[in-house]
């Protein structure tokens, strides 16, 4: 945190890397922005999966050992 009290995202990639710039994590923010955030498009409908679909993934994942 700075000074101001805000806090910045630094460019400098991970800080546990032993070199600088240089790492492999990455961000992603997936809050729901408002209007006075300066999102104005409307939020698409949230996508469901088919049940074929579901059914297949299940059968992947007891494949892969993971349910």
């Amino acid at each position: 945190m700075h000074e101001d009290g805000a806090t910045r995202c630094s460019s400098i990639g991970t800080h546990a890397s032993r070199l600088p710039n240089y790492g492999s994590k990455m961000g992603i923010d997936a809050t729901r922005k408002w209007p006075g955030e300066g999102f104005t498009r409307p939020w698409p409908e949230v996508i469901r999966m088919s049940p074929d679909v579901m059914y297949r993934v299940d059968q992947l994942w007891k494949k892969a050992g993971l349910k």
